[in-house]
């Protein structure tokens, strides 16, 4: 595949596990009738949105990531604990087993645990780390496009998995505990969180970037 084909595989993949993601959450919002003003598939201003019967649809322009806006925030953190857990963690439950579907069990697991240290360490050093799990990774979409979405899709779990304000995650642990959104110490860690998801994304940004230069096929 060339560097084209490549991207556009790599977007439909995260089109696919962001679109799955958010699936989820509006089904608990449906389940326990809990309004929904926003679904948004990709980060950034909106390229195209319209309404649904559940809330507007809308599709940014960054591929990657995705979330569900409430219309009545008040009326959601009324909810009993354990239905704001289920929202939190509904996104990441669909993505574990989309990528248990397609990769089975085993891989799965070896895949799951092995996915945190990768993704720390290929933000911290993306050339000599990030970079060449990139190239596997498309070595193995190559092969086989369908366990690739499975990697990815485990991969995008452990990422939302952890136990930052910011990510599922972390979300479930205040959901759990009712800590309120407004605590000045949570909103200082959740804007400290927000600068460090953003540079892990840089960072991985960077590790995409060199291997496209250096190894990825000419169209």
């Amino acid at each position: 595949m060339n560097i084209i084909q490549q991207l556009l595989l790599l977007m439909a993949m995260m089109f696919i596990i962001t679109a799955l993601y958010n699936f989820a959450g509006v089904l608990v919002c449906v389940a326990f009738r809990i309004k929904i003003k926003q679904i948004a598939i990709f980060y950034g201003k909106p390229v195209v949105a319209f309404p649904t019967r559940w809330g507007t649809l809308a599709l940014g322009f960054i591929p990657t990531g995705g979330y569900t806006s409430m219309e009545d925030m008040a009326d959601f953190e009324q909810r009993p604990p354990v239905i704001r857990v289920l929202l939190a963690l509904a996104g990441p439950a669909a993505t574990l087993s989309l990528s248990v579907l397609l990769l089975g069990p085993s891989e799965f697991r070896d895949q799951f645990i092995g996915g945190f240290s990768r993704v720390v360490s290929g933000a911290v050093s993306p050339l000599k780390i990030g970079t060449p799990f990139v190239q596997k990774f498309f070595m193995l979409t190559h092969a086989s496009a369908v366990a690739g979405l499975g990697v990815l899709a485990a991969l995008t779990t452990c990422v939302n998995l952890l136990p930052l304000p910011n990510f599922a995650g972390g979300r479930a642990v205040l959901e759990f505990f009712s800590v309120r959104r407004t605590d000045p110490k949570l909103e200082l860690l959740t804007t400290f969180c927000a600068f460090a998801a953003l540079a892990l994304m840089g960072s991985w940004g960077i590790a995409l970037a060199n291997y496209f230069v250096h190894f990825s096929p000419s169209p």
